[in-house]
């Protein structure tokens, strides 16, 4: 019983661990489409960074978007998470060259938009 005990108190002291060198290499992940920093330490910024295309919103900026979220997420110190553009725009919208070549059935059926609800249900 004891033998037990100390092997998951183990697992659970190297996924404490694990989780503190994830959280502390936060900032090192590499995003194309977005700048992630914390301008203090309980604020976790985000700013859209697809210049040419005016911030429009595309399935890589949005996974990439949802995967810094969820970051934030799960850091305890984080206390608000501000998302921003650049100084001239926020984001165009959807961006409309991914969108072009399918209809509403096809986005429908392959659930194209479901990743894009994500932001509504983090803390």
């Amino acid at each position: 019983m004891l033998r037990n005990s100390l092997l998951i108190h183990k697992n659970a002291m190297l996924r404490l661990s694990m989780s503190r060198y994830f959280f502390s290499n936060l900032n090192s992940v590499e995003y194309k489409n977005i700048k992630i920093s914390q301008p203090c330490t309980s604020v976790g910024l985000i700013q859209l960074n697809r210049p040419k295309a005016k911030n429009a919103l595309n399935s890589e900026l949005i996974t990439e978007l949802n995967r810094a979220l969820l970051d934030y997420e799960k850091d305890d110190k984080i206390s608000c998470i501000v998302l921003g553009g650049d100084k001239d725009y926020f984001a165009a919208g959807a961006d409309i060259k991914e969108m072009k070549d399918k209809n509403f059935s096809e986005a429908y059926e392959t659930s194209m938009l479901e990743d894009w609800n994500y932001i509504t249900r983090i803390r």
